[in-house]
């Protein structure tokens, strides 16, 4: 019987304009005990039955705040996915959907909350995109332009999210070609993001069946907008079976780009073995 084995790295950048980092990351390597990283990490696993997380969230707004919405995303979701939380969810696609919206919402009343009693932060929101992988599956979930990938050497490179953007928009319509996204002058413009005062978190979720070799990565726009799909795909070609360093090369390879945005990527390959 073949057993799934995981080489997972994650890692954030500044980047070269900007003066503070409003992008955060968490991942969890093991959901059972609850060991989570927030910093550079590096790791090799084998997912216990709860299975493995990785979330990035994309803060904005003024004052700062952008950095605060974007913690509060990734800490909600901490909290939320204990032990107890998941093992009543895990035997059903259905209930782990639901679980992962509803997380997703708390994840915004915390935000919408958090400004309301600190007017300073006003407007802040963030993106969010995370992946759960359990049961041999990727449970995908994305509200805004933070994205997330697959990619396979005998497949090539596949975006499993649809931006929330209004680009994307123009695109689905037909008013602008898939080419034109990042160079269009409202490309930082996205329509659903966490913190909208007003709105409900329209968050999508996409379910993954995962293939031996895949490679999944998650990333902020600070890396979308630096860098076409080619060149993602060409890096994650060349650096296959060592995710620390794709992870390196992807971010370089956005500041070499000039760098103007926050970057953060997580990488994790799934391989299975007898």
């Amino acid at each position: 019987m073949s057993k799934a084995i995981i080489r997972l790295a994650a890692d954030t950048h500044v980047g070269c304009v900007r003066s503070n980092n409003e992008d955060n990351f968490n991942i969890c390597c093991n959901l059972d005990s609850a060991d989570w990283h927030s910093q550079k990490t590096a790791i090799e696993i084998i997912p216990n039955k709860y299975g493995v997380l990785a979330v990035i969230a994309d803060g904005m707004g003024g004052a700062l705040a952008g950095e605060v919405a974007s913690a509060i995303a990734t800490e909600t979701m901490q909290s939320q996915f204990t032990p107890d939380n998941i093992s009543k969810v895990i035997d059903s696609e259905e209930r782990i959907l639901q679980f992962i919206e509803e997380s997703v919402e708390i994840a915004n009343s915390h935000i919408i909350d958090y400004s309301i009693v600190h007017p300073e932060t006003n407007g802040m929101g963030t993106t969010l995109v995370m992946t759960w992988f359990v049961n041999d599956k990727a449970y995908v979930c994305w509200c805004g332009d933070s994205r997330c990938y697959v990619y396979n050497a005998n497949r090539g490179l596949f975006q499993l999210t649809h931006d929330h953007s209004y680009v994307q928009e123009l695109v689905d319509t037909g008013k602008l070609s898939p080419e034109g996204m990042r160079s269009h002058p409202y490309a930082n413009i996205i329509t659903h993001c966490l913190g909208d005062v007003g709105n409900v978190a329209q968050s999508e979720c996409h379910v993954y069946n995962m293939h031996d070799g895949d490679i999944i990565l998650l990333c902020s726009d600070g890396l979308t907008t630096m860098c076409c799909d080619k060149d993602i795909e060409n890096i994650m070609a060349t650096t296959s079976h060592n995710p620390s360093l794709c992870c390196e090369r992807l971010i370089s390879s956005a500041l070499e780009a000039g760098g103007h945005d926050n970057v953060t990527i997580a990488i994790y390959e799934y391989t299975t073995v007898q």
